[in-house]
């Protein structure tokens, strides 16, 4: 006669199942972590600003203030850009911050950015002069001279805001001039990404240039001028 009540395991086993404990952490879990600690456990990671917050990242340990030829050649490398020792490391360091950053429409962040909050951060943070926050508002700066107005591009020079009609008849795309016909612009399709002016889609959208006048620099604010 088979035994209709099938052979259960024993729950209190079940129950004293064996919970491994967790494992000790190497480094205190701390807001606030001290600087001099982290680079004696790992002598190649070293503060940068980023969007005004330190972080931390791995690689060559150099600054706003590093002017060896070192940084300049680094920097050669990560940007695609040949340079000379004569460009200016604040923004060499903020364009390589930015680098790769997702495209959004109205984003301010590492998130997504668009091209006039990335053109309107990096003038803040390196120049230190407030911007517009619209496109077309900063194109008004340059309109009505309240920036110095390029019209040819052979005269641009590192720095400088370049404004694009991308269709229509309206100014609708800014970027910043570095060198050798490259800017820096957030691209719909790539991100913020160095685009050469050279090329037949952005030589034909170029509409002017724009920079401030160098007596006003820095700590001036175009926060709020649109028009005369």
């Amino acid at each position: 006669m088979k035994n209709g009540n099938k052979h259960r395991p024993d729950q209190s086993s079940d129950q004293r199942r064996h919970v491994p404990e967790p494992l000790p952490q190497c480094c205190p879990q701390k807001k606030n972590t001290d600087i001099s600690l982290l680079q004696e456990i790992a002598p190649d990671l070293f503060p940068v600003l980023r969007s005004g917050k330190t972080d931390f990242a791995f690689g060559p340990k150099f600054g706003p203030n590093d002017a060896s030829a070192a940084f300049y050649e680094e920097y050669s490398k990560r940007l695609g850009i040949k340079l000379d020792g004569t460009e200016n490391r604040q923004l060499l360091l903020a364009i390589d911050d930015w680098l790769r950053t997702p495209y959004r429409f109205g984003g301010c962040s590492k998130r997504g950015i668009d091209c006039s909050c990335l053109v309107k951060t990096i003038y803040e943070d390196v120049y230190g002069i407030e911007l517009t926050r619209t496109t077309r508002t900063i194109y008004k700066n340059i309109r009505y001279r309240n920036l110095i107005p390029v019209r040819d591009k052979k005269a641009l020079r590192e720095g400088d805001i370049i404004c694009f009609r991308m269709r229509g008849r309206r100014v609708s795309h800014v970027g910043i001039y570095i060198k050798d016909n490259k800017f820096l612009h957030a691209s719909l399709s790539k991100g913020v990404t160095i685009a050469d002016l050279n090329k037949k889609y952005f030589k034909r959208r170029f509409v002017t240039g724009g920079r401030p006048d160098e007596a006003g620099m820095p700590g001036t604010s175009l926060s709020k001028l649109e028009s005369p």
